[in-house]
């Protein structure tokens, strides 16, 4: 629904309370993201998430700032498939004992929740797929066992750093998993596979199943990347976000016994706040020359950076 034209909550209210009453088919999906309410939003909230319409929803996307949650918000966990909600925090009161049976999709932003309730909810969760977490706190560490996920991003790059948030990643299990979209925890665990901030410390075992990753990184490092393949030796698709760049990338002598002995398997990368400075030239070229297979890569430039000059210097 367009809100923008109408001048107040009490408006927006009972449109949607209108909606819902009129409503006689059951609904599949909801969808409330940042509507004006005013003081008596979480009282708003509830009275529609208690309406017959919702008592089989599938698709529930919420999103209100506010201390806590509606206390209606996890009524349909029988029949969701997909929740994506945030703004609050989540008490362990509001998580226990919950179960979504059928929910293949979660996506949590800006919402705080302690270790023993994430993982309660997601051990809840059986046939979960996708994990989605931004901005999420109240959790120092993230265990995951999981014999459904495929993929999971979480990116706590805006995040107070005063606040408890994941600084360590666990990964038991999880047979299924093809993509990883992470902002660089300082320790990432696969099995017996040891990631000490993106530099493998102890490779016990390989990632074969991971064929997509993200990563944010504080400074582009090929080591870094190279060692990331050594783990998912069978990645194709790479999306790199990196603040700075290392002082050089320099490979020829580095990597030529690498070069000759293992193949690169990537088909995709994408590479952001591209500059054309010395040390993501030789980045680049380093996968221009080597990787075999690939098909297509990226270079996404700032709008600061973009200009004659920039052009000048890279064509």
């Amino acid at each position: 629904m367009n809100h923008s034209h109408l001048r107040n909550h009490r408006q927006v209210a009972g449109i949607v309370s209108g909606i819902l009453s009129s409503h006689l088919a059951p609904a599949r999906r909801f969808c409330v993201k940042s509507i004006p309410l005013g003081a008596q939003s979480g009282a708003t909230l509830d009275a529609w998430l208690r309406s017959p319409t919702l008592d089989i929803l599938q698709e529930l996307q919420l999103y209100e700032p506010q201390k806590l949650p509606p206390a209606q918000i996890f009524r349909s966990s029988p029949t969701l498939r997909i929740l994506d909600t945030g703004g609050f925090l989540l008490p362990d009161s509001t998580i226990q004992g919950l179960q979504f049976p059928h929910l293949k999709q979660l996506g949590f932003y800006n919402v705080k929740i302690s270790e023993h309730s994430l993982h309660s909810l997601i051990d809840g969760c059986p046939a979960l797929e996708y994990l989605l977490m931004t901005w999420c706190l109240g959790f120092r560490w993230l265990r995951i066992n999981s014999h459904t996920l495929r993929a999971l991003a979480i990116d706590n790059s805006y995040a107070q750093r005063r606040d408890v948030q994941l600084n360590k990643l666990i990964i038991d299990n999880a047979p299924c998993l093809e993509r990883c979209d992470l902002d660089q925890p300082d320790r990432l665990v696969f099995g017996s596979t040891v990631i000490q901030v993106l530099r493998i410390d102890k490779l016990a075992m390989v990632v074969r199943t991971v064929k997509i990753v993200a990563v944010q990184m504080k400074a582009l490092s090929l080591d870094t990347v190279i060692d990331l393949m050594t783990c998912f030796p069978c990645l194709e698709k790479l999306y790199i976000q990196a603040d700075k760049s290392e002082p050089n990338n320099l490979w020829r002598r580095k990597h030529q016994n690498l070069i000759k002995c293992i193949d690169i398997p990537l088909k995709t990368i994408l590479l952001e706040s591209y500059r054309g400075i010395k040390s993501q030239v030789d980045f680049v070229t380093f996968f221009v020359l080597n990787a075999g297979v690939l098909e297509l890569m990226t270079l996404v430039v700032d709008s600061k950076h973009y200009s004659e000059e920039f052009l000048a210097k890279t064509t």
